[in-house]
């Protein structure tokens, strides 16, 4: 037999007597399967493919790589860096993750390489029975006058669905365009070009309802016009556009690159609770409605949308209780253009039999322009309600102003990254040697910011800075050697060097209630962060060990360590009287543990992948209050360090397994075969809890920082899907389910309470009575429908046209209940879809 896997991006074959039953190796070098299409299995995106890997780490829908920051990792399609990641696995041709120290053409491990295929005719639609989700995927491809290959990829997928195990209220819209195209051209057997285009919008919102609360429904002015009605409670909207073009001629031992690319990007986040008009201008032009802020009387103010109703005639929220909860963002509005432009080149060359070498650089130039609002407010005046002996201090709707806010940023920057590298390897034997050096510039150049410290310039122009450049090299080595024909080893090392620079901070004020009021104190506030110049550095050292026992079986054991340093970061703090305190910080962190896969392929058509990872990623207490709002009141006397806490994608444990059975012809019934060409596969995921901190309800940390781990999770996924041939066509029908069991996931928690669904903050019944309900219907202890605004017909729960302050309590409890319930805090429930591909 003969084994193919890939290490230190050099291929080598292990040959036996039987070279003619070649098999493809799944290790955690390099991740690829062809033998079973990825059509197989209930997969749809590149990062579907990364989280069946071991050591990627899913937190909060970013992914870490051995205990790296999201920001780590690298996508590259064709030889150029991909900006538009999360590509449909329909135009995608093979993945590789290569997460050890292999070579420094890209500086850096955690890479992900995309090679696009070009495929023939194909199409395919698919829709979900219970979320409203119908994809559209359509594909041209071929040869023209024997020298031009072409591949066009259409996809569209459009999403509508109720997220919660526990109320039906959460409806979340998405809609998703992708255009892929690629064209390249032979003009010499030795000579290739070509061009690629990627095109993608995505957009998408909360609508209607959130959490049982009425957040939709777009505010009137004075004359009753609207504003903005399509941007409800909480929208996105992102356009990305990359073009590459390259140049490859091969002759003899020499092969050669050179390829440009171009990428443009608009990403908008906005909250509903800030209302832009058409041009979205800031300051005065802002109509704000101030949702995390409350009357002492609700009846007198009820929200937009409170007597919306569905297509069935039933309120839209069903508990009748209005503007109770509303302690949410008090409005965000984020906004990026993004310019890239980028050339490289690269020079392969082989030496001798057992030595060659690569040379190559590249020039990457950005332009970004960005715009923040993320308000604090300041009431500059209130009234003063006594309840209860009690001074309560109660923000009249009136004072709410945007021109109060205190956090407004907008810059415009365009750095520049320079790098060169070269690769040397050398074979002789069962040794392979890979080692490599490169060299980083960056040139930051000037920027243009609004300074919180600083008064508004007069004419509202942001501030400029120039920041100092700066530069690092970069080094690797690898070392593998063959054991007999069933054993390889790989030992290697490298550092390089990272650009943060647009790493953000975009939490919004972190409040909590007491009673009727809020208590305003500087430990209310989250850590505010601003953008990081300079490079950081990271170094990584791995071990590894990859076994063949028989032929089709593979085990590798990985075990790896992981240092970053140098990550500055400017910290402002809210306080009072001066309006920001500041901290310049340098942090650390580190990760380290171990991944074990298990491989097996048989000729059978079953193909086996198990994979586990022990893993432990740390931050120092400085870096951690950049993710965890409240741990900055450490920061408040002074810069002090602490033992490293676990970082937010802190998973312990992480287990895959998926399992595919490829049945040819089967069992025939008569003169039919009803399993021919069928294919079952399923994915199975567990992972132990992320880490959160303890906190009283005034959110002050109790403990360690990250000291408490949520449950584990698990996932089981399942695929069917059976190929018929009609008049010549490749028909398959599929039937997929996601989280088949319907296992409730937690993935978020109240830091109180530990719980997903109570923060155990619910007023009692003498309390909740004495404060909101009408004094002059407190004797008769029943009040009739429609009195007040909030003496709603929804509360009145057995209909005789009374509410009573049973009934007044029992909706309350109802509303907060609701409230609590966080969709979010939980994974996906089980899904259902049926789909069919035609392929010509």
């Amino acid at each position: 037999m003969s084994f193919l896997f890939l290490c230190a991006n050099i291929i080598i074959f292990l040959s036996t007597p039987n070279p003619d039953t070649t098999k493809p190796i799944v290790d955690t070098l390099h991740y690829s399967m062809e033998t079973i299409e990825w059509e197989a299995f209930p997969v749809h995106t590149v990062r579907d493919i990364l989280i069946l890997q071991p050591g990627v780490v899913d937190c909060g829908g970013d992914l870490h790589i051995r205990g790296g920051f999201a920001e780590n990792i690298e996508y590259w399609l064709d030889g150029v860096p991909l900006f538009i990641t999360n590509l449909p696995l329909e135009s995608v041709r093979k993945v590789y993750i290569t997460k050890n120290p292999t070579s420094a053409r890209y500086g850096r491990s955690n890479v992900v390489e995309i090679e696009m295929k070009e495929r023939g005719k194909f199409g395919r639609w698919s829709t979900g029975f219970d979320e409203g989700m119908n994809t559209y995927e359509l594909n041209i491809g071929g040869t023209l006058y024997d020298k031009i290959g072409y591949s066009l990829m259409g996809y569209t997928k459009s999403r509508d669905y109720e997220r919660s195990y526990i109320f039906d209220l959460s409806n979340t819209d998405m809609d998703l365009y992708y255009l892929v195209g690629r064209m390249s051209y032979d003009v010499s057997p030795s000579t290739n070009i070509g061009i690629g285009l990627i095109n993608v919008r995505g957009q998408g919102g909360l609508y209607t309802t959130f959490l049982g609360l009425p957040w939709a429904g777009a505010e009137r002015g004075d004359n009753g016009e609207k504003y903005n009605p399509d941007w409800l409670r909480s929208s996105w909207l992102e356009k990305g556009k990359q073009f590459y073009a390259y140049f490859q001629h091969k002759s003899n031992n020499i092969s050669c690159n050179i390829r440009y690319m171009h990428y443009t990007q608009h990403e908008i986040i906005g909250e509903r609770n800030l209302e832009f008009d058409e041009k979205k201008h800031f300051y005065e032009d802002i109509k704000f409605e101030p949702w995390w802020m409350y009357a002492y009387h609700p009846q007198e103010y009820l929200p937009a949308g409170w007597d919306e109703k569905d297509e069935n005639g039933e309120y839209i929220y069903p508990h009748g209780v209005p503007y109770i909860f509303r302690f949410g963002s008090p409005g965000l509005w984020h906004e990026v253009k993004r310019n890239i432009n980028l050339l490289n080149a690269d020079l392969e060359t082989e030496l001798t039999d057992w030595a060659a070498l690569s040379i190559g650089g590249e020039i990457k130039k950005y332009e970004i322009g960005k715009d923040m609002a993320d308000y604090i407010y300041v009431m500059p005046a209130m009234d003063s309600v006594t309840s209860g002996g009690d001074t309560i201090r109660v923000v009249r709707p009136e004072y709410r102003d945007i021109k109060y806010n205190l956090y407004w940023e907008k810059y415009e920057r365009t750095p520049e990254w320079w790098n060169c590298w070269l690769d040397l390897t050398l074979h002789k034997g069962k040794i392979t040697l890979t080692s490599g050096i490169s060299v980083d510039y960056y040139n930051p150049r000037t920027w243009k910011y609004r300074d919180p410290l600083r008064p508004l310039n007069p004419d509202r122009t942001p501030d400029t800075v120039t920041a100092e450049s700066d530069w690092g090299i970069n080094l690797n080595i690898y070392l593998t050697y063959i054991f007999t024909n069933k054993i390889l080893i790989g030992l290697g090392y490298n550092q390089f060097h990272l650009n943060a620079s647009h790493l953000f901070n975009l939490n919004s004020i972190n409040f909590y209630p007491f009673d009727y009021a809020i208590n305003f104190t500087p430990f209310n506030y989250t850590v505010r962060e601003n953008t990081i110049l300079g490079l950081s550095q990271v170094k990584q050292f791995e071990a590894r060990g990859i076994y063949y026992p028989v032929d089709g079986v593979s085990l590798t054991l990985s075990i790896f360590r992981k240092e970053m340093y140098n990550l500055p970061k400017s910290v402002f703090l809210p306080a009072s009287p001066e309006p920001y305190w500041t901290y310049q910080l340098e942090s650390y962190g580190s990760a380290d543990g171990m991944e074990m896969a298990l491989y097996y392929y048989s000729t059978w058509g079953i193909l086996c992948y198990s994979a586990y990872t022990l893993q432990n990623s740390r931050l120092n207490t400085n870096l951690a209050s950049y993710f965890y709002p409240g741990t900055f009141q450490y920061l408040m006397a002074g810069p002090i360090r602490y033992e490293k806490p676990p970082s937010p994608w802190d998973r312990h444990h992480n287990i895959i397994s998926l399992i595919a059975k490829k049945i040819d012809k089967g069992w025939s019934i008569g003169k039919l075969n009803p399993f021919e060409d069928l294919t079952l596969s399923a994915v199975f995921k567990a992972n132990s809890g992320l880490p959160y901190t303890k906190t009283d309800k005034f959110g002050n940390i109790l403990g360690e920082i990250n000291a408490e781990r949520m449950g584990w999770n698990y996932v089981t996924d399942l695929k069917v899907t059976k190929g018929v041939k009609v008049s010549g066509l490749n028909l398959s029908v599929f039937l997929e389910v996601t989280n088949l069991f319907n296992t409730k996931n937690v993935l978020n928690v109240y830091p109180y309470t530990g719980k997903p669904d109570n923060n155990e903050m619910l007023c009692n019944y003498e309390d909740y009575i004495e404060g909101t309900f009408p004094i002059t219907y407190i004797e008769e202890g029943k009040i009739p429908v429609g009195t007040y605004g909030s003496a709603d017909e929804r509360r009145d729960l057995d209909g005789d046209g009374f509410i009573t302050t049973d009934e007044w309590y029992e909706s309350y409890v109802n509303a907060y209940t609701d409230y609590m319930n966080d969709p979010f805090n939980y994974g996906p429930p089980r899904k259902i879809g049926i789909g069919v591909q035609l392929e010509w």
